[in-house]
């Protein structure tokens, strides 16, 4: 995240946008008012040119949203892709959270710190995939726990150090029962300082190779393929997926729907396709940062519309293309032309190209799913 000025008020804000980045950027205040008219930046389709051609120069001209926040986050500057969240700083894909840093895919959680996908934590440090969990640290896969250090896969367990696959387990060291005087005294050999914490760490490491791994975290799920799957049925190379049907390559989506190639957000969506961040919306195709919109593909932060393709920043729009309203019939005229081009250069269905992506290689989640060299990044453009 980035500090630079509003374009519109000029009042400093932290945004997603480089400061050198050729982008217009409003502060939220700014870009969700009426002071500005989205319709403005529109042009007639040019059937003459290349449709992403078109679309790069509106994406340019066209102000975008500092971050991409919802609800109220207060005391929350520093959080992108966030609803509903009260002094927190650093976290990401998150929502209803209170007092918490430096983490990602939480959500109803309290006073925690580095965290990757939780939910309802409390008072938790370096927790991975945590559920209704107090006072646990550096553990991995616990759900119905309070202290909890340095475990993997425990359920409903209470003071337990470095365990593995226990189940209503209290007062456990290294997987062997103590009474609680004696595991008082054990844990405070490796608690209190960075040096025995990291002794404690590799020594769980090495003791945990001795144990038995789940080929997989699956839940509540049938015929379904992945990790981190819950409540699901029929879905395939996801991850990070709660509450979804008839899906295929998809990431962190909730309450998705017959879709495939989906990134983030979900929640009520159906027939979505190459999307990233796309919420309460059916049939869209290649599009990202939209929000109850249906029948749109190829389009940028939209909200509340329909029928849209290569649009940037409408709500309650419809029959539009580049920004710029049509007729239904010329509407379907331009759409289908459009779809025929991609369609003969086999790109319809895919999502947009990199090079239309406001955000540099390093910028984003790329370098950590598909990791390049530097050289690599800048010869890929």
């Amino acid at each position: 995240m980035y500090k630079r000025n509003c374009d519109f008020c000029n009042k400093p804000i932290i945004t997603i946008y480089h400061p050198d980045s050729p982008y217009i950027v409003y502060c939220v205040d700014c870009y969700r008012s009426d002071k500005w008219d989205p319709y403005s930046y529109g042009k007639n389709y040019n059937f003459n040119r290349l449709f992403f051609d078109q679309f790069k120069e509106l994406l340019f001209r066209v102000p975008k949203e500092a971050v991409n926040n919802s609800g109220v986050n207060s005391n929350s500057d520093y959080v992108n892709h966030a609803h509903n969240n009260s002094n927190c700083y650093l976290i990401f894909n998150s929502g209803d959270n209170e007092d918490c840093s430096y983490s990602s895919g939480i959500r109803k959680c309290r006073n925690v710190t580095d965290i990757h996908y939780g939910e309802n934590l409390e008072l938790c440090y370096e927790i991975v995939n945590g559920v209704n969990c107090s006072r646990c640290f550096y553990s991995k896969n616990i759900f119905d726990c309070v202290d909890v250090y340095f475990s993997m896969d425990l359920r409903g367990c209470q003071n337990c150090f470095g365990c593995c696959n226990l189940t209503r387990k209290n007062y456990y060291f290294f997987n062997q029962p103590l009474s609680k005087e004696d595991w008082d005294k054990r844990v405070k050999e490796f608690l209190g300082s960075s040096i025995s914490v990291s002794k404690a760490l590799n020594k769980f490491e090495q003791s945990s190779l001795s144990f038995p791994r789940r080929a997989n975290n699956i839940h509540k799920s049938v015929d379904c393929i992945g990790d981190y799957i819950s409540e699901s049925k029929n879905v395939k190379n996801c991850f990070e997926a709660v509450h979804c049907e008839n899906c295929q390559n998809g990431f962190f989506v909730r309450l998705l729907k017959d879709s495939m190639d989906d990134i983030g957000f979900g929640y009520n969506s159906e027939l979505l396709l190459s999307c990233v961040a796309v919420g309460y919306s059916s049939r869209i195709i290649g599009s990202s940062e939209l929000k109850d919109v249906q029948d749109t593909c190829y389009s940028f932060s939209l909200n509340s519309s329909q029928e849209c393709i290569g649009c940037n920043g409408l709500k309650n729009a419809e029959n539009c293309v580049l920004n710029k309203q049509y007729s239904q019939e010329e509407y379907q005229k331009i759409k289908n032309h459009i779809i025929e081009e991609l369609k003969q250069k086999d790109l319809y269905g895919l999502g947009l190209p990199s090079l239309l992506s406001p955000w540099a290689y390093n910028e984003t989640m790329a370098q950590e799913i598909f990791p390049l060299t530097k050289e690599q990044a800048i010869e890929q453009g």
